[in-house]
């Protein structure tokens, strides 16, 4: 696996993935609840204490999309390119390419009805 260009093994993914999930997790809920603890106890302003958490909050979505993204489908697509058989990847091939036909198919076909659709302006107009 390679994070960064960097190959990664499980062991470090695992704790990668262990460290990433731990961060979010204490800013998205630790950061909101000590801001609450705080308001009950020390009288921090409930505007201040609700602007700590929506941006902790916000700042742990974002921590944990990157974490996914980078992470978590780099590793996904590791196991993919390991496990596969010739018999699947063969498989894997042929949908590609039935796809990026298809796919091409659908571009002329957008191009035939914006031709339809220049020809109706002209007629209707």
């Amino acid at each position: 696996m390679k994070v960064g260009g960097i190959g990664m093994g499980k062991a470090a993914f695992v704790s990668l993935a262990a460290l990433g999930i731990l961060s979010v997790t204490l800013i998205g809920a630790g950061v909101p609840i000590a801001s609450i603890y705080c308001t009950i106890k020390y009288g921090l302003n409930i505007v201040a204490a609700a602007v700590i958490s929506f941006f902790a909050v916000l700042c742990a979505g974002v921590l944990g999309f990157f974490l996914f993204a980078f992470v978590f489908s780099d590793h996904a697509s590791d196991i993919l390119r390991e496990e596969m058989s010739p018999r699947d990847r063969e498989k894997l091939n042929l949908l590609r390419s039935h796809l990026r036909a298809t796919l091409d198919e659908l571009d002329e076909i957008k191009v035939l009805l914006g031709d339809i659709r220049d020809v109706l302006k002209e007629a209707g107009g």
